[in-house]
């Protein structure tokens, strides 16, 4: 999809937006395609995160995945 004319428009119609809800059946393991631009008016990018979030008995929980960094720098494993 990065490289295609129509990945966007594949992307929107088949994904789901930034702080939506991935519905999935639970054998299936999702795909992420990420994609991001730092608007040039400002300080650059620090680093792509993902945050997944989920209730469990009624208390709130998330996990933050670091997926790419700027300067050179490892995510966090």
């Amino acid at each position: 999809m990065l490289y295609s004319d129509t990945g966007i428009a594949e992307a929107y119609a088949r994904g789901v937006p930034m702080g939506g809800e991935l519905l999935m059946p639970t054998n299936v393991e999702p795909t992420f395609l990420l994609r991001a631009e730092m608007d040039p008016m400002t300080l650059p990018l620090d680093c792509v995160q993902v945050i997944n979030g989920w209730v469990r008995d009624g208390s709130s929980e998330e996990k933050i995945y670091d997926i790419v960094c700027s300067d050179g720098r490892l995510p966090n494993p």
